[in-house]
């Protein structure tokens, strides 16, 4: 048998291919690397996204509940006056039924007052002209 005995001119073509594999795994690897970073990112990105709005539903939510306890409130601040006024009436003495009834229209009108203040007059008429004696069938 005739033994093969490979010169240094052929063994280069080898640890060229060798040394090219290698390049190749390595720059594979350091992409594999970069995507990597990239998911990380992305995802730290949609977590981020997330929470942000959370917080937006949050403090949209404690807005609307902060509206709404300051509309009541002032509501209930404009009815004290009408409060008031009836409170007045009662405490009066000697009256007369004219002054009574003065009285008792200028505290509807109070009402009325406030009603419209806050929009509940239009709502009051609309419900009174929903009234079931009022649909025909």
């Amino acid at each position: 048998m005739q033994q093969e005995d490979k010169s240094p001119a052929q063994e280069l073509p080898e640890n060229e291919a060798a040394l090219q594999a290698e390049d190749t795994v390595d720059a594979v690897n350091a992409r594999i690397a970069e995507l990597e970073a990239q998911v990380a990112e992305q995802q730290a990105a949609v977590l981020y996204a997330k929470a942000e709005g959370e917080n937006i539903r949050r403090r949209a939510a404690d807005d609307i509940d902060k509206a709404r306890k300051f509309a009541l409130e002032k509501f209930s601040n404009e009815l004290l006056a009408v409060k008031d006024s009836l409170d007045a009436a009662l405490s009066v003495g000697s009256a007369t039924l004219e002054s009574y009834r003065d009285g008792v229209e200028l505290t509807s009108k109070q009402f009325v007052s406030v009603f419209e203040k806050f929009g509940i007059a239009r709502s009051i008429r609309l419900a009174r002209n929903s009234t079931p004696t009022s649909i025909r069938p």
